[in-house]
């Protein structure tokens, strides 16, 4: 009888444990979600005032991407996920109208045009903050 105690015991640390394993990567995967739920640009967003009145706080880096003869100001804000690459990226053109944006500036193109940000395309990068 002992010795089936001791496997009960056993059986129910393993389930224990990988209940909180489960647990914990739920809740990462939760968290992460609701991040890039936050970097999506919200309906309607049409210009650079506009943008900066949602997200102006949160801007830590501003350059300069130029595709086909046309300039492109690159707005970014922190990290969408936790395992993200780059920042989130998000692009206006000369009028300060909002054009595309991303994600993951690191790993992916925009979402509309498919620009890739990464690899040193945005020149004049400056950080807003430390």
């Amino acid at each position: 009888m002992p010795a089936f105690r001791i496997l009960l015991w056993m059986l129910s640390a393993v389930v224990r444990g990988v209940l909180c394993l489960l647990l914990c990567l739920a809740a990462f995967f939760l968290v992460d979600q609701y991040r890039s739920t936050a970097a999506r640009p919200p309906d309607g967003l049409s210009t650079l005032d506009e943008f900066m009145a949602w997200k102006g706080a949160k801007v830590v880096s501003r350059g300069k991407y130029d595709h086909a003869g046309q300039s492109y100001l690159v707005v970014c804000g922190p990290p969408a996920y936790f395992l993200a690459s780059g920042p989130t990226a998000y692009l206006f053109d000369d009028r300060g109208r909002f054009v595309d944006w991303t994600s993951d500036m690191g790993d992916c193109a925009t979402r509309k045009h498919g620009f890739r940000l990464m690899s040193g395309a945005v020149k004049e990068y400056t950080r807003s903050r430390p």
